[in-house]
C-alpha cells in the first residue's frame, strides 16, 4: 500500500512541476489531479477494509474465548 500511495504522491508532484513549467494546461492538470484523487479513494477504501477485516478476526476470537 505504501508503494501504491508513493506512486500516487510522485505523480501528482511530477504534475504539478509540469504546470509550473507550462509543459500542461490547467484542464490537463485537473483531469489528472481526478485521477489521483479516484486512486486516493480506492487506497482509503482498502484501508478501511483491511481495518474492518482486523477487527472481525479480534472479535472471533474474543467471542470464542467467551464461548459466544
Amino acid at each position: 500500500m505504501k508503494e501504491k500511495f508513493n506512486f500516487i504522491y510522485e505523480t501528482v508532484k511530477a504534475n504539478m512541476e509540469k504546470l509550473d513549467k507550462k509543459q500542461i494546461n490547467v484542464e490537463q492538470a485537473k483531469a489528472m489531479a481526478s485521477l489521483a484523487k479516484q486512486a486516493n479513494n480506492v487506497l482509503v477504501t482498502q484501508l478501511d477494509a483491511s481495518k474492518f477485516l482486523n477487527n472481525v478476526k479480534d472479535a472471533k476470537t474474543y467471542l470464542d474465548e467467551v464461548g459466544l
